[in-house]
Parts: structure tokens; C-alpha cells; sequence
């Protein structure tokens, strides 16, 4: 395993359209709220390419705020990975395609999207609300439970917990 993480060129973002239109990826997300572009009976999201300007320059020229990267296993993509600021918190996001999960990527993305926010930027926390189904990368990758209910779990993982487990780690 090569993973990496890159930041698309506006040309690369044909991946993402890719990722988002797929059923059986996005099979995670349906019967959400009503959405502008959400189709709840898949869970896919249109990303139209006259959208893709105002969406680059959100999530690739705001940063520390918005961070998004594509994970990578040598040239292969696999998923997406980001983060955003609420106000609050900086709330991760992963997607990773449905024919690379149960592959072990999940721990590792979220490891060199920690590594990015905690040693480029010094954010003090990631925090991710999702399914308790969900759980069991973010907790391989370090981040602890913080409250859980209704079917859901809010994790985080402190740069110092981070930091805590690249020493014992290394």
C-alpha cells in the first residue's frame, strides 16, 4: 500500500463526480434530509460542472478552514477525504468508493488526514457525527467517543491524543 493524499487539479475533479453519482457508494447517505442536487433513494449528490469553480475554490483556497484531498493507493483513487469548520468544530468527511472498503483504507486515510491537520496547521481537534455502524476506522485511527444517541456517534480526536499515538507508535 502507496496511500496518499493529493489535492486535485480543477481538471481531477471528474473523480469526485464519479464518487458522488455512485448508488453503491453513496448507499451510506440515502434518506437523509431533502437537499438541493440529493437524490434520497440512492444517496448520491449531482456535482454538475458548473458547480465545480465555486466548490474548488470552498474546499482547495480556504484553508486551514476547508481542507479536501483525494486518498490515493499509488495512482489508483480510492475515496475523498476533508474537513470543514462549522463555527465549532472541524468536521471530518470520508468517502472512500464502495469496491475499496473492507480493504483496510479507512484507518490509514484518516491517520495522513490527521497528520495534515494536526502538523500543517495545528488545528486542535477533528470531530465526525455519523452511524454507529461507522465507527470502527475512526476508532483504529485514534479519534474517542464523545457523545452518542439515536443511532449516532460524535467522535474526535485532540492533536495531543494524536500526538500521544504517533510516539507510541513510532
Amino acid at each position: 500500500m502507496e496511500l496518499r493524499l493529493y489535492q486535485p487539479q480543477y481538471h481531477e475533479l471528474l473523480f469526485r463526480e464519479q464518487l458522488l453519482s455512485d448508488p453503491e457508494t453513496m448507499a451510506f447517505n440515502r434518506f437523509k434530509e431533502p437537499a438541493e442536487d440529493y437524490h434520497p433513494d440512492t444517496g448520491c449528490i449531482d456535482f454538475p460542472r458548473p458547480y465545480w469553480a465555486m466548490w474548488y475554490t470552498f474546499w482547495l483556497e480556504k484553508e486551514p478552514d476547508n481542507f479536501y484531498a483525494v486518498l490515493a493507493d499509488g495512482s489508483t483513487p480510492l475515496g475523498e477525504v476533508s474537513w470543514f469548520f462549522d463555527g465549532k468544530d472541524y468536521r471530518v468527511g470520508i468517502i472512500l468508493h464502495a469496491r475499496h472498503r473492507k480493504k483496510g483504507y479507512c484507518a490509514p486515510a484518516l491517520e495522513l488526514l490527521a497528520q495534515r491537520a494536526f502538523e500543517a496547521y495545528g488545528l486542535p481537534a477533528l470531530t465526525v457525527t455519523l452511524s454507529t455502524a461507522a465507527v470502527k476506522g475512526f476508532t483504529k485511527a485514534g479519534f474517542c467517543r464523545v457523545r452518542r444517541g439515536g443511532g449516532t456517534c460524535e467522535l474526535t480526536l485532540t492533536r495531543e491524543a494524536w500526538q500521544k499515538k504517533q510516539q507510541k507508535e513510532g
